[in-house]
C-alpha cells in the first residue's frame, strides 16, 4: 500500500488497521476517484461504531460511517482530474470501532506523501482523543459519532507546528486508575492503565479477527522530537485531595516520566493538565521540578479549566474552542523549545 502511515498501526493478512485515534495514511494522486475499503467491528452497534475522517488538500470533508463489517467507500470525486492530497484518519478511538484499511484504488497512480521534519507523540485520555467534542452539550453521553481527534488540542497542535504525529489516548484512563463515580472509592484497573497500555502496540485490537495476544511495541519505529503527556484527569476522581493518594499518584507519575524518557532519549517532554480539572496539576508540576535537578528537557504546562463561555462537549467535555485555546497555548510553548 503506497500511502504515508502515521499513528501506531499493525498489519495482518495485508490490511492495514490504524489504532489509535488521529492515526492516518494519506497519499497523492492525479485523478477523478478514489476509493477505499474498510473493514471494522461494532457496525451495528450506533454508540461505538466505526468513524474515519476524511481530508482532501488539508480541507476536512466528513466522515465515513464504518456500519458495514466491510465496505467500499468512495474519498474522492471529481468532474475534472485533478492532483489532490487525501487522508483518512481514524476517529474512533482504540477500544472501539476498528479501522483496517484493505484497498485504497484510484484512478491515477498512488504515491505517499512526504514525512515532515518535526515528530510528536501525545500520549492521553478522552481528552486527547477527542471525546464528545461535536456533541451538542454536556447533556450528550458518549458515542463515537461525536469523537474527532482532528477537534482536539493534540491534533491541532501539531497540524500548526507542521508535524508528524501519533496518539496514544484511552478515554477514562489514568495512572493509578480509571474514572470511578463519586459514590466509588477504590481505583478501577479492569481495563490496562496507560503505562501498560504505551508498552504494547494496540491492546484494543485484541481478540479482532484472529489477533493473538497484544504485542510490544516497537519505539524504534517512530522517534518523536516532542512528546507530550496530558494525564491525571481521571486519577482526580480517586485521589480527592487525599494526601496518601495524591503522593502515590506523584510516584506514579515519576515512574511513567523515566520510563518514556529510557525510550524517547532525545525528545523534549511536556507534562500538562487541567483543562477539565486542576487538582493534581501541582502535584505534576513537583515532579517535573524534580527530574528538572537531572532533566532539563521536561517541561510543565497548567491548562486554564473550560470558561468564559466556551461550550461543553459529552458529558463536561472540553468543545472545540476550548480544545482549539488548549492547543493554541500548547503549539507557541513548543514553538520557544524545539
Amino acid at each position: 500500500m503506497r500511502v504515508k502511515i502515521c499513528g501506531r498501526h499493525v498489519e495482518k493478512d495485508g490490511i492495514l488497521y490504524l489504532c489509535f485515534s488521529g492515526a492516518y495514511v494519506e497519499f497523492e494522486f492525479t485523478g477523478k476517484k478514489a476509493d477505499v475499503v474498510i473493514k471494522t467491528d461494532k457496525a451495528d452497534d450506533p454508540n461505538l461504531m466505526g468513524f474515519v475522517g476524511v481530508f482532501v488538500n488539508g480541507e476536512y470533508k466528513g466522515k465515513l460511517k464504518l456500519d458495514k463489517a466491510e465496505g467500499s467507500y468512495t474519498v474522492f470525486e471529481s468532474d475534472k482530474a485533478q492532483k489532490s492530497v487525501i487522508r483518512l484518519m481514524r476517529f474512533s478511538e482504540n477500544n472501539f470501532g476498528k479501522v483496517g484499511i484493505k484497498e485504497i484504488t484510484a484512478d491515477g497512480e498512488i504515491n505517499p506523501t512526504p514525512y515532515k521534519d518535526l515528530k510528536m507523540e501525545f500520549i492521553g485520555d478522552s481528552i486527547t482523543c477527542g471525546y464528545g467534542v461535536e456533541a451538542a452539550s454536556e447533556n450528550e453521553t458518549f458515542c463515537t459519532e461525536t469523537e474527532n481527534p482532528a477537534k482536539a488540542y493534540a491534533v491541532m497542535a501539531a497540524e500548526d507546528l507542521n508535524a508528524d504525529f501519533q496518539l496514544v489516548s484511552w478515554s477514562g484512563n489514568g495512572l493509578l486508575t480509571q474514572w470511578i463515580p463519586p459514590e466509588a472509592d477504590e481505583p478501577d484497573v479492569s481495563v490496562p492503565l496507560m503505562p501498560e497500555i504505551y508498552r504494547l502496540q494496540d491492546f484494543g485490537g485484541y481478540g479482532f479477527e484472529g489477533f493473538s495476544e497484544p504485542q510490544p511495541h516497537d519505539f524504534l519505529n517512530f522517534d518523536p522530537d516532542v512528546v507530550v503527556i496530558n494525564l491525571g484527569t481521571n486519577d482526580a476522581s480517586y485521589t480527592r485531595k487525599k494526601e496518601d493518594r495524591v503522593e502515590a499518584f506523584g510516584k506514579a507519575y515519576a515512574r511513567f516520566l523515566g520510563f518514556i524518557r529510557s525510550k524517547r532519549k532525545k525528545a523534549k517532554i511536556v507534562c500538562c493538565l487541567g483543562v477539565m480539572n486542576t487538582d493534581l496539576c501541582d502535584e505534576v508540576q513537583r515532579q517535573v521540578r524534580t527530574l528538572n535537578e537531572t532533566d532539563k528537557d521536561v517541561y510543565f504546562i497548567k491548562q486554564e479549566p473550560i470558561g468564559n463561555g466556551e461550550a461543553y462537549g459529552a458529558d463536561w467535555h472540553p468543545g472545540e474552542a476550548a480544545q482549539r485555546r488548549i492547543a493554541a497555548q500548547l503549539a507557541d510553548f513548543v514553538r520557544g523549545i524545539v
